[in-house]
């Protein structure tokens, strides 16, 4: 038997209990079944209003649908019901960034980021969020911050390397890209931004060899030929 089968014959025992019908959406959502997990989370929510990993698990259905102010509400409804449970306030922040609505996103990410365990993906997001807004120092501080509780974070160095490049800080800015590089190799957007620097900079046959991994390993293939010819041209070829 399928896992939504026991869930099933334990609805038709007690369809009354919303337990039942969250177990069932999880079961559902493993088995690729989105639509007919969503019903199951309303039919719980229907059955226990107050039910927060009910809204929390809807809303992210919800999100990954584009529903994204249904996806808030349900969100919003999840923290309210139990103060404290910060799952659906991490959900909220990075809905609210994906949405480019920044500003609003910082808000939520700055509750998260009060506690002095804050685990570094979380604060490197929040540090993403600031740079976003427009808060670019705030940023570094928060992303420096990333660093100290993981200082092998990828994502956190490439983040803090931007930052640097933005305050004109070149040499830290460069010294972290590599950095990066060698704590995700296959981060393509690295090879890119460090060839970027290092063209700016007047050293053009590295930058090319940055633009040639970038291309290798990424998505943008005409930006990366692109900025290869850039330097084709400046070494005279």
């Amino acid at each position: 038997a399928t896992p939504d089968c026991a869930c099933r014959k334990a609805i038709a025992l007690d369809g009354r209990n919303p337990g039942s019908h969250f177990n069932l959406a999880a079961s559902l959502v493993d088995l690729g079944r989105p639509n007919e997990a969503r019903r199951a989370l309303e039919r719980a929510i229907k059955r226990d209003p107050n039910y927060a990993e009910a809204h929390n698990n809807l809303a992210n259905l919800l999100m990954k649908s584009g529903e994204i102010e249904p996806a808030l509400s349900h969100y919003r409804k999840a923290a309210a019901a139990r103060p404290g449970y910060l799952e659906p306030v991490a959900n909220m922040a990075r809905a609210l960034a994906d949405a480019e609505r920044h500003d609003e996103s910082v808000e939520y990410f700055r509750q998260l980021a009060e506690p002095d365990d804050a685990d570094a993906e979380l604060l490197t997001d929040y540090a993403n969020a600031l740079h976003k807004a427009g808060k670019p120092s705030e940023a570094l501080t928060i992303c420096e911050r990333a660093l100290q509780s993981d200082p092998n974070s990828a994502k956190a160095v490439f983040l803090c390397a931007v930052l640097q490049k933005e305050h004109g800080d070149q040499p830290g800015a460069e010294k972290s890209y590599r950095r990066a590089a060698e704590l995700d190799p296959d981060l393509a957007e690295i090879y890119n931004n460090l060839g970027n620097l290092l063209y700016h900079a007047d050293q053009v046959e590295e930058a090319l060899a940055c633009y040639e991994t970038y291309v290798e390993k990424g998505d943008q293939k005409a930006s990366g030929l692109l900025s290869q010819a850039s330097c084709h041209i400046a070494l005279g070829d």
